[in-house]
């Protein structure tokens, strides 16, 4: 035992000797390049470019924000929200794609399922979070974005129990975390929020499971731009790093498999803008997606 103790301490001294310290300038350089081109514009400048989204759009949304008759405020259900004012509706999902900016004006009173960074531009209807990081960030440190009229946040029941947020008025869902090895690839398809969802490394794969439970007239996809920069910059100011279909544990697999499972339910789903991503039906403008 001790003589293990002391090879282990041989190597780790010996690994030591032959790390080298990198200075800011080098750091930034091998950040770019970890994924070259993957986000737009001069990225060999090492400058990580924001701007306002609302400036760039020439807009800034007004999507419908509920109020609904919720029995216990500090713990919204699923059936508070599912009502026949939110069902046969479309359904817009909003990544951070720099290419969501050109459709600003579509949002105005419509159903807005945003997805982590979307205060960052606007308050949508619902607001999904699935990372600690991007909870922290949107709201346990942005208490003020939340005054009333607000969102409805939606977490996963594993991002209540595990990191230390306020569970109380979120509305949760229940997914496969993929610590479970026995689970995480065996399909799944939840029909109710009563089910649990299957686990993607991507948080527009529940996002689509969880539009079906609205029964929505049309489910538009827009900011997936799966590459490129965000609606308010480069991704890597907030950590963002744009792993996304060939780097990401069958992600584009999934992806397809719920296509299929909410288009054998009935579903229409279209993507508007510029995307990497050749898994829905894509559109060229708003109103063929709304309409074609």
């Amino acid at each position: 035992m001790e003589q293990h103790g002391a090879e282990v301490g041989l190597i780790g001294a010996a690994m030591r000797q032959r790390t080298v310290k990198l200075s800011e300038e080098e750091w930034e350089a091998k950040l770019r390049e970890i994924s070259p081109g993957e986000f737009g514009g001069d990225t060999k400048s090492g400058d990580w470019e924001t701007w306002s989204p609302t400036d760039k759009a020439g807009h800034k949304p007004k999507p419908l924000l509920l109020q609904p008759n919720i029995k216990d405020p500090n713990n919204p259900t699923w059936s508070d929200y599912l009502t026949p004012e939110t069902q046969g509706r479309n359904l817009f999902i909003l990544g951070a794609g720099e290419s969501a900016l050109q459709f600003a004006k579509y949002f105005d009173n419509e159903l807005v399922y945003g997805i982590n960074w979307t205060p960052k531009w606007f308050i949508p209807t619902f607001l999904q979070i699935m990372d600690a990081k991007v909870y922290e960030a949107m709201v346990n440190t942005a208490t003020r974005r939340w005054s009333e009229p607000k969102t409805q946040l939606v977490i996963s029941k594993w991002l209540s129990r595990n990191h230390p947020c306020n569970a109380k008025s979120h509305l949760l869902w229940n997914m496969i975390h993929p610590a479970l090895k026995k689970n995480r690839d065996t399909q799944r398809f939840a029909e109710t929020p009563d089910e649990t969802t299957w686990w993607a490394p991507n948080s527009l794969y529940p996002a689509l499971n969880i539009a079906h439970w609205f029964k929505p007239r049309r489910i538009i996809l827009v900011g997936f731009d799966m590459g490129g920069r965000h609606f308010f910059g480069d991704g890597r100011a907030v950590g963002a790093a744009g792993r996304y279909l060939a780097q990401k544990d069958g992600l584009g697999d999934r992806l397809r498999y719920i296509r299929d499972e909410l288009e054998k339910r009935g579903n229409i789903i279209r993507q508007v803008g510029e995307t990497s991503m050749d898994i829905f039906k894509h559109c060229d403008t708003m109103e063929e997606a709304l309409d074609g």
